[in-house]
């Protein structure tokens, strides 16, 4: 029990300190933007957003085809019902879950099971992340 509360306590006062750094980190990216741009002449913010116009359309067809290609391994991967690693890539399989409208259902659910009908079952469902031994 006192290693629990120990451990709980060190999570939390973890959170806390990720919570500061993350807050920390976004002023400086903030402020980092906001010394990039006043340094930037007018002229040249319209010729970088030009050009970041031409590259975002060359980018649209190849961002259409990734989300089409991941949600074909997400698909296919829930129907192989396993994880998969392949050029530096992981389709992480991951069965799906029941979950409740609220917490006093399920045992209300003991006396009365006509409410299992409010059950929902999400299914499997899939991740996919870079694997970051092949980074």
């Amino acid at each position: 029990m006192a290693m629990n509360l120990r451990l709980e306590n060190r999570i939390n006062a973890s959170l806390e300190i990720l919570s500061e750094l993350t807050t920390d980190m976004e002023k400086i990216v903030s402020e980092l933007e906001k010394a990039k741009h006043d340094i930037i002449p007018t002229s040249l913010r319209r010729k970088l957003a030009r050009i970041e116009r031409e590259y975002e359309q060359r980018m649209m067809p190849v961002r259409t085809r990734i989300d089409a290609v991941s949600e074909s391994i997400r698909t296919d991967t829930v129907s192989y019902g396993q994880s998969i690693k392949n050029a530096g890539w992981h389709a992480v399989y991951a069965g799906g879950r029941i979950t409740w409208n609220t917490a006093g259902l399920e045992g209300y659910a003991v006396a009365h099971p006509e409410v299992l009908e409010f059950q929902k079952d999400s299914g499997p469902y899939v991740t996919i992340r870079k694997d970051q031994a092949k980074s």
